[in-house]
């Protein structure tokens, strides 16, 4: 009887201890080699460029917009955004426009907020003092990719926003 018990013990713990959880995704930041289990709890850094895959504004494709739309974050949680629109005019008497802020993600990587700080349209007015906002929710991160949901923003005309980009 005993060595029947200490057998099922032993098999208890040789079976819990292979599947240790964890985030086996050795490019997270808090990889961790010895979980045996994906869990989702792999945490990614965002500093980089990242270029637009998907660009779906109140429920239409619209990657076809821009020739260009990128992303930059920096360490210091500084970002720079700048895209280039298809037609060539930026609605704003310029081409490009290029946007400077600040992101503020979440510890869990869940969501993100980008707090615009100025705008150049390449209009002659040189960059301008801007105050938009966007809340979004990541439905999808991971060394190379990623996936955001508006929430909410300081913009009324944009209902939902979905922007999928991968890292370059």
């Amino acid at each position: 009887m005993k060595k029947i018990t200490f057998i099922c013990i032993s098999m208890i713990l040789m079976y819990t201890s292979c599947s240790k959880p964890g985030c086996t995704d050795p490019d997270a930041s808090n990889y961790d080699s010895s979980a045996k289990e994906m869990d989702n709890s792999c945490l990614y850094d965002l500093e980089g460029e990242w270029n637009l895959t998907s660009f779906i504004l109140n429920g239409q494709e619209s990657s076809s917009l821009y020739s260009v739309y990128r992303f930059t974050f920096y360490q210091d949680g500084s970002y720079y955004a700048e895209a280039l629109p298809a037609s060539g005019n930026n609605g704003q008497g310029g081409d490009w426009i290029d946007v400077w802020g600040i992101s503020t993600l979440n510890s869990d990587q869940t969501t993100i907020t980008l707090q615009n700080q100025s705008v150049d349209y390449y209009n002659g007015s040189g960059t301008i003092s801007n105050s938009d906002y966007a809340n979004y929710n990541i439905s999808n991160l991971d060394y190379n990719n990623i996936t955001i949901e508006l929430i909410s923003s300081s913009n009324p005309s944009i209902s939902s926003l979905t922007i999928s980009m991968y890292r370059d």
